[in-house]
């Protein structure tokens, strides 16, 4: 999905390169092996990427705001 958002340009293609990916593999760790996780290791990693998960978020508020800038619309 976030390689498909850069594509369309939903997204910076080196955001997602150096954070979205990363991101959707942590995902699958959480969903999958959820059981395993150590809390202080995620705990560790949230706070690491706190900027990145930030700079996700203003961009899908960019495109809430402005959805035909991608041929969207809110109808």
């Amino acid at each position: 999905m976030a390689r498909k958002m850069a594509e369309l340009k939903a997204l910076p293609r080196d955001f997602v390169e150096r954070a979205m990916i990363p991101m959707a593999g942590m995902r699958n760790i959480l969903v999958h092996y959820y059981a395993d996780i150590d809390a202080r290791r995620l705990y560790e990693i949230i706070g690491k990427h706190r900027d990145d998960l930030e700079k996700f978020l203003s961009y899908i508020k960019e495109i809430l705001k402005n959805p035909s800038r991608l041929g969207l619309s809110m109808g």
